[in-house]
């Protein structure tokens, strides 16, 4: 297991909470900012992460709505390499519904991570110091003093990683035609419809699980559909009605999922 751990009194300890993170007492303001970053590293920092747990529950529950409302201070957020590998940073946060929460965070060599320790800025959507730490090449931890800890899985984008987690793979119907989900948003076998992508943003009427399907990527929601999954099975319900108000109506697609699939 990889660990891009904090480091107490310069020796490297290991990733646990109680372990790993910084007495914020050891960094000042004016301490001298120092930092030897490989493209390795800077390359494990950056990309999109987005919260753990949350993608833990929808993997569980087969469910975006039921986990709409979560543990975590962010949904997920961006770092950029170029800020990165510079030993300066910037976590730019989202939520569901917005972006903009900005979080600095900085470098120490002798600390071997980033940390907003000491750095805290009147802006930061963050005020909480904490340690932000590489346990695995795909997961991040925001190491707090009060030993919480909130986990981060880095992922292409939020709704590429949904629909790996809930849609990816070959389908048949009851007639055995044939249909395709991908997790770049691909569609095969609906009709026209030849992309879809995955509600997480709930409001505007639509309070339940559901895909909008398009003819490409580019185009406006030509249709929505209401989704459930049971062990193999996906059906797909029609949406109607108009803002404010859709409903669910009938059933339009059960497929199952091939296993080869």
């Amino acid at each position: 297991m990889l660990n891009v751990s904090c480091t107490n009194n310069g020796v490297e300890t290991n990733n646990e909470a109680k372990d790993g993170q910084l007495d914020s007492s050891s960094i000042q303001k004016d301490d001298t900012l120092n930092f030897n970053l490989t493209d390795s590293i800077a390359s494990l920092y950056s990309g999109i992460w987005i919260n753990d747990t949350y993608l833990k529950k929808v993997e569980d529950s087969s469910s975006v709505y039921k986990n709409r409302e979560f543990n975590g201070i962010l949904f997920g957020f961006g770092l950029d390499k170029q800020e990165v590998i510079q030993g300066e940073a910037v976590i730019y946060g989202f939520t569901q519904h917005e972006g903009g929460l900005e979080v600095p965070i900085k470098w120490y060599d002798n600390l071997h991570c980033f940390t907003s320790n000491g750095q805290i800025e009147e802006y930061s959507a963050i005020q909480t110091p904490m340690d932000v730490v590489v346990i695995q090449s795909n997961i991040i931890e925001f190491q707090f003093e009060s030993s919480h800890l909130e986990t981060y899985r880095k992922v292409e984008d939020d709704n590429t990683v949904l629909r790996e987690i809930l849609f990816e793979g070959s389908y048949i119907d009851s007639l055995g035609n044939e249909y395709h989900l991908a997790s770049n948003g691909n569609a095969i076998g609906f009709e026209y419809l030849n992309h879809y992508s995955v509600l997480y943003d709930f409001g505007e009427g639509l309070y339940f699980d559901a895909i909008f399907m398009t003819v490409n990527s580019d185009s406006d929601h030509e249709k929505i559909y209401h989704y459930q999954i049971a062990n193999d099975t996906l059906r797909l319900f029609e949406v109607t009605g108009e803002f404010p108000e859709y409903e669910i109506g009938n059933l339009s697609y059960e497929l199952i999922k091939q296993k080869n699939g």
